[in-house]
Formats: C-alpha cells, sequence, structure tokens
C-alpha cells in the first residue's frame, strides 16, 4: 500500500472482535457506574463533613450566647445581692459563674483546633476573669463597706471597659464562626447539587452507554453478516482464481493434511475438491511417495523457508506431464508456521525446449566443426571470437590466435560501402582478393600457404536488434580453384566463340558463293520454269545466309533477333521478285531464336511470302503481313495476305509445290500446327515452340 493511501473499508480489518467490542461497552458502562459512585461517595462525605462543621459551628455559636448570657445573669445576681443584700442572689450568682466555668471550658474544647479561635477564647477567659474578680470585689466591698459603698464603685462603672473588651471578643468569635458557619453551608449546598448532578449525569451517561452499546452490536452484527458475505465473495473469487491458474496449487495445515486444492490438482489426484479436504498424501500415493512428500513437507514447516522439491512425471489426459513443484510455509500474523502452499508448475514444454535446444546446439557445432566450409565468429568490434578448423586451413595457420592477425572487415579485403551495410546488419556476400605473401608482411601472420587466394565470404549478424551480445557470422570459402578453372574456360569460351564465328562466317560465304553461282547459271537457262526453280532456291540460300550472316555479327551466338532477321528477309524477297505496289507490314515481338528454331521459321517465312508475292497479286498491288509473337512458352507465326485468295479445290498438305511441302515438312520439324483460313485472302498461322539442343537425335 502506498503511503499516505487510505485503505477502504471493505480493505480494513476490524482491530476488535465482536465479543471484544460487547465487552469494552459493558467495562465502560460499569467504569461510569463505579466512577459515578465513588463521586457521590466522595462528595456525600465532603456534606457531611461541613454538615459536622456547621453543627460545630452552632455549638460554638450557641456556646458564646450561653456564656454572654451566664455572664449577665452573674452580673444580675450580683447587683441584686448588692442592692438587696439577700443571700438568695449570691446563689444565683454562684450557680452562673459555675455555668460560665463550664461553658468556657465546653468552648475551648470546641476551639482547640483553630487557633485563632482559641486565642480568643484564652482572652476571653482572661477578661472574664477580670470581670468576675471586678464583680467578687464589688461583694467584698459591700460586706465590708456596707451598701453606699459598694453602689458607690458600681456606679463608677469601673468594669464597662471590660464588658465591652469581653463584647468585643465574644463578636469577634461570634462573627468568625457565623462566616464559617455561612461558607460551610454554601459548600455543602454545593456538594448536595454535584452530588445530584453527578448522579443524574452517571445514569444518563451509562444509559447513553447502553444505548450506544446496542447500536454497536446491532452495526456489528450488520457488519459481521456483511463481512461474512465479503469472506463468501473473496473465498469463491479465490477459488476461481486457483481453478484459473495453469498450475497444480494445494494447501496444507501444520500436520501435512490437505486444506483445499484447486481443480488442476484435484484432477491430477482423480478425487474432487471436496473430497480433497482433510486428506493426506497416503490417500493419494504409494506409500514411498508419500513418505517422501511428507518429509519434504516437514522440512519446510520445521525451517520456515520455501524448498524446491525436484520434477516428477505425472499422466494427464493420456500424456505424460513433467511438473515442477515448490512448497512455500504458510504464517499467521505472528510469524510461527500453521501449514504450507504447494504449487506445480508443468514444465514439460521447458524440458522439451531445453531437449531440442541441446540437440540444436549439438547439430550447430556438428556443422561447425565438420562443415568444409570456414567459419567464423566475430563481435560487433570486428574482434574474432570463435572459428572452425576448415577456416584455419583455409588462412593456413594452426591457431586462431594467428588468424586473428588476419582483419577481414578491414581495407582492401572488404570495401566501404560493404563495411557499411554490415554495421546495418544486413546480409552481405562478396568476395575477397588478397595475396599471402602481403598478408604475411603485412601482419607477420604465419601462414603456410603463398600465392593469390579468392575467397567468397558470406557475413549475416547473429541475435536480435534488442540483444546485447550480438554477434557476426561469416562464411568463408576458398574459391581460388574455382576462379583458376573458371579463367581457363573463360578463355576457352573465348576461343570457342572466335571459332564459332569464323565457322558462320565462312558458311554464309559459301552460301553466298552458292547463291552468286545459281545466279550465274540462271543467266543461261532459257526455260522460265527451270528458271522460277533456280529463282527459288537462290531465295532459300539466302534466307539460310542472312541467319549466318546476323550470327556473325552478333554478340550472342546462340540466339537471333528474329524481328530484324524479318524484315531484311522479306526486303530482299521483295527485290527478287520485283513486288511492284506490294507492301509488306510485319508485327514482331523482342524474340530471341536459337539458330535450331530460327532456320526452319525463316525457311517457312520465306516460302509463304514468295507464294504471296507469285500468285496472290495479278496486279501487282496489295499488302502482305507478317506477324509472330510469344504466348505461354509457344510461337505463332501469321503470314496473310489480301490478294485473290488460295484457291478452293487445293489441298495445301497433298500438292505438288514443293514450297507448300517444304512448309509441312518444316512446321513438323518444329513440333507445330498449320492452319489456312481463306477468307479475305488467304492467311496461313502456324504454332510452334523452340527447339532445344538436348532434343535433337
Amino acid at each position: 500500500m502506498k503511503k499516505g493511501r487510505r485503505p477502504n473499508r471493505e480493505q480494513r480489518q476490524p482491530k476488535w472482535s465482536e465479543d471484544k467490542k460487547i465487552y469494552a461497552g459493558f467495562a465502560a458502562a460499569l467504569f461510569v457506574l463505579v466512577l459515578a459512585s465513588v463521586s457521590s461517595y466522595w462528595t456525600t462525605i465532603r456534606v457531611i463533613d461541613n454538615a459536622n462543621w456547621a453543627i460545630h459551628s452552632h455549638e460554638i455559636v450557641r456556646e458564646i450566647n450561653d456564656l454572654s448570657f451566664r455572664l449577665f445573669v452573674a452580673e444580675s445576681g450580683q447587683r441584686n445581692a448588692l442592692i438587696t443584700g439577700t443571700a438568695g442572689n449570691t446563689s444565683q450568682y454562684q450557680q452562673a459563674m459555675e455555668t460560665i466555668r463550664r461553658d468556657l471550658k465546653q468552648l475551648r474544647k470546641l476551639t482547640e483546633r483553630d487557633l485563632v479561635q482559641g486565642r480568643r477564647v484564652d482572652q476571653l477567659d482572661l477578661l472574664l476573669a477580670k470581670r468576675l474578680a471586678l464583680v467578687k470585689e464589688w461583694g467584698s466591698l459591700q460586706r465590708a463597706k456596707g451598701f453606699d459603698a459598694a453602689m458607690d464603685v458600681i456606679m463608677r462603672d469601673e468594669g464597662k471597659k471590660i464588658s465591652d473588651d469581653i463584647s468585643s471578643v465574644v463578636q469577634a468569635i461570634e462573627k468568625d464562626e457565623r462566616d464559617i458557619l455561612r461558607k460551610r453551608s454554601e459548600t455543602s449546598e454545593a456538594g448536595a447539587r454535584t452530588v445530584t448532578f453527578v448522579i443524574s449525569f452517571g445514569y444518563l451517561l451509562i444509559f447513553i452507554l447502553f444505548v450506544v452499546a446496542a447500536y454497536m452490536i446491532q452495526s456489528d452484527v450488520g457488519e459481521k453478516n456483511r463481512m461474512e458475505e465479503m469472506l463468501r465473495q473473496s473465498q469463491r473469487e479465490v477459488s476461481t482464481l486457483l481453478d484459473s491458474l495453469p498450475a497444480y496449487v494445494f494447501f496444507k495445515d501444520s500436520k501435512s493434511v490437505y486444506m483445499t486444492a484447486n481443480k488442476k490438482f484435484s484432477d491430477a489426484v482423480g478425487f474432487s475438491k471436496r473430497e480433497i479436504v482433510r486428506k493426506t498424501d497416503y490417500d493419494f500415493y504409494s506409500r514411498d511417495k508419500a513418505i517422501k512428500l511428507r518429509g519434504d513437507d516437514a522440512r519446510v514447516l520445521m525451517t520456515g523457508e520455501p524448498l524446491y522439491v525436484g520434477e516428477e512425471t505425472l499422466v494427464e489426459s493420456g500424456r505424460s506431464v513433467t511438473v515442477a513443484t515448490r512448497k512455500v510455509p504458510l504464517k499467521n500474523e505472528r510469524g510461527s508456521v500453521v501449514g504450507l502452499i504447494g504449487v506445480g508448475f508443468d514444465i514439460t514444454e521447458i524440458k522439451q525446449g531445453q531437449k531440442a535446444l541441446r540437440e540444436s546446439e549439438e547439430r550447430f557445432r556438428n556443422v561447425f566443426t565438420q562443415s568444409p566450409i570456414g567459419i567464423q565468429i566475430y563481435d560487433l568490434e570486428g574482434r574474432l571470437i570463435e572459428m572452425n578448423d576448415s577456416c584455419m586451413q583455409i588462412l593456413g595457420v594452426n591457431s586462431q590466435e594467428e588468424a586473428k592477425k588476419f582483419k577481414l572487415f578491414e581495407e582492401p579485403l572488404m570495401s566501404e560501402e560493404t563495411r557499411e551495410r554490415i554495421e546495418n546488419h544486413e546480409t552481405v556476400r562478396f568476395e575477397a582478393q588478397f595475396n599471402f605473401a602481403d598478408i604475411r608482411e603485412k601482419v607477420f601472420m604465419e601462414t603456410n600457404r603463398s600465392g593469390n587466394c579468392y575467397l567468397d565470404c558470406v557475413v549475416s549478424p547473429l541475435g536480435e536488434e534488442d540483444d546485447g551480445d550480438r554477434r557476426r557470422l561469416v562464411l568463408m570459402q576458398d574459391v581460388t580453384e574455382r576462379r583458376v578453372a573458371e579463367e581457363r574456360i573463360r578463355l576457352s569460351l573465348k576461343e570457342k566463340e572466335v571459332l564459332l564465328k569464323e565457322v558462320h562466317h565462312r558458311v554464309k560465304n559459301n552460301l553466298q558463293i552458292i547463291s552468286s553461282l545459281l545466279n550465274l547459271q540462271s543467266k543461261y537457262i532459257k526455260d522460265s520454269q527451270a528458271l522460277e526453280m533456280f529463282k527459288e532456291s537462290r531465295n532459300r540460300i539466302r534466307s539460310m545466309t542472312l541467319i549466318h550472316e546476323k550470327l556473325y555479327r552478333s554478340k550472342d551466338l546462340a540466339n537471333l533477333d528474329v524481328a530484324e532477321y524479318i524484315q531484311n528477309l522479306s526486303s530482299n524477297l521483295f527485290r527478287s521478285y520485283n513486288s511492284g505496289r506490294v507492301s509488306l507490314k510485319t508485327q514482331v515481338d523482342d524474340i530471341l531464336l536459337g539458330i535450331d528454331t530460327a532456320i526452319p521459321c525463316g525457311l517457312i517465312i520465306n516460302e509463304l511470302v514468295s507464294n504471296s508475292l507469285k500468285h496472290a497479286f495479278p496486279e501487282k498491288q496489295g499488302e502482305i503481313f507478317v506477324d509472330l509473337h510469344r504466348d505461354d512458352g509457344r510461337f505463332t507465326l501469321i503470314v496473310r495476305d489480301n490478294g485473290v485468295g488460295f484457291p478452293e479445290n487445293v489441298d495445301f498438305r497433298n500438292t505438288d509445290s514443293l514450297g507448300l511441302q517444304l512448309v509441312c515438312t518444316l512446321t513438323d520439324q518444329l513440333d507445330g500446327a498449320i492452319e489456312l483460313n481463306r477468307t479475305g485472302g488467304t492467311e496461313f498461322k502456324i504454332t510452334f515452340g523452340e527447339i532445344k539442343y538436348k532434343e535433337r537425335a
């Protein structure tokens, strides 16, 4: 999970279980109840304590008031006794004095914890003693000197200052106690209100907590149901995911008992996914194999480390499958191993690929070592990496170290253009020519060969374009002997070509001599029919003479340019027969024919054109068409005129005409077919093929 990204609610795991939340809610309510009880108890104690202090202050005030009253009673009784001289009043005084002493003692006891009030009580005790001493002095004076003397003293009011002081002290004590009483009363009231508030707030808070706890319980129940549904959905998704994996997956607990597995594994062991649960390896495999598998499980469970358990062969759907299995420990949140996960991969194709790769490498190595062609492998920098024995034999070296001195990728062995094509990762074929003496002198390569050498080299890249370990493969073949033989053959062919041209030249000259002899002889012939026969023979010889003349002048002694030949042949015939206004039209494709085909074809054209010139145009006016073209490897020759036409009662295949007989014979020689069309003149259509030299008998 990325930092700062808050997981959604489905991804968050609950920190507390449902029971813990319920217990926590009730514990919080109990804690609040105890806190309210403790607070109430403590506040009540404070209220009681304040109430006791208030009672204490009331007692002090009451004692002060009683003391003041007793003092007044004592003084009144003494004065009455002085005025009346009655002993009963003296007893009242005595009782008041006893009460004052008792009240003063009680007051001292009540104020013993208050130092200020204690000092005031001491001061009051002293003032009371003085006042009572003065009263006593009045009585003694009355008994000793009489009523008048005592009244005279009383009237002087000598004890007024003491009485005022006593009143001041009593008022101070009473004022402080009343202030304390007021504060304690206020504190008691505040404590009572606090107790009421704490109890009320505590019960309200308890009620709220119970409501919240009930809501949380209800929410937790809903959340639990939702989480359970999500868990079931997650289990279904995980099961679907495991079933879709192309691997054998299974889960075991800490006792090597199967908990679950995917469909591929269950199909392999022959059980359903439900039947696999709570089973062990003894239920699926032989005893020896089960012991071995459980031993592997024990190693994983004890060490807590993944383990590759090797390869095994299974039979799945009637075919043998090689499976490689890896077992991984399954740990809980505390890091304790609670089981293991096994994953088996079908590596049948990988094993087959490895086998094919080994076989391919072995074949390549055999080809590399046993090939009669020199094989070299270079890096992209042009450094030799490896070469076979044939290459060392070609270079005449005994080690690769010596062969590395042979710089194939440098001039003059390789041109700049060839090097650029190689650097562009093209497959290039070139010929390297060099002299071993020069190589030995320039690079000091120890070679046992000498003289000129011709190498036919092919350089091709090895590896893909994005491969960082690309190489260059060089195939090297010594063609020195072949080049020497080719040179000899070339010279021999040159000689034969000169000889053939001389033969054609002499044949042409001989045919011209024959033609000239026939021409001279024809001047002495008076018979027109015999003269015509001489002319025809001379034209036939002339057609063959033209062929040998064209071959003699041509650079290609094997083939004849038919278009030019037909044009020259037809022109000669037109001159020979004094054609008048008869015109010639030719349409001939660019066709080259061998001499074995050209001579029959030329004689056929000679006969058909001659026949048209002699018989088709009595008025010496018309057109002759010659058409020759190639169609699917065969040739079509058409000789047509727009003259008087071929007689209907004459069969050109069975005629006494030597020319037409010669046409039919030559057509058969060319393995052709001839057709005659008499519509609109005369048209001969001949289809034939080219005669190959090897087909000749």
